[in-house]
């Protein structure tokens, strides 16, 4: 049992002397190539955004453009008098 547990200490122990001795192999990126590769990331994230807001700003008008054509179909008010009435999630659902 000693010797078990010895040879899974220094298991432990080598793994950890090889990763730093492979850690000190690697090349390294200089800090103002990754900021370079940042500001790129940064910039795609932020069109993708953009992008995105516009296209769910958009439906939403489309949506309203809709509902409002529908005469008789006021889901907001039917959904407010429903809740004060105490009506549950399945009467509202319903509705919908």
């Amino acid at each position: 049992m000693a010797q078990e547990k010895v040879k899974k200490s220094s298991r432990f122990v080598r793994f950890w002397k090889d990763l730093g001795s492979e850690l000190k192999r690697v090349t390294w990126p200089k800090f103002g190539a990754v900021m370079k590769k940042l500001g790129v990331v940064l910039i795609v994230v932020s069109m993708f955004l953009v992008f995105i807001t516009l296209i769910d700003l958009g439906l939403g008008q489309l949506y309203q453009l809709l509902m409002a054509g529908m005469p008789g179909r006021d889901t907001g008010a039917a959904i407010g008098a429903m809740l004060q009435s105490g009506a549950g999630p399945g009467i509202i659902s319903r509705i919908l």
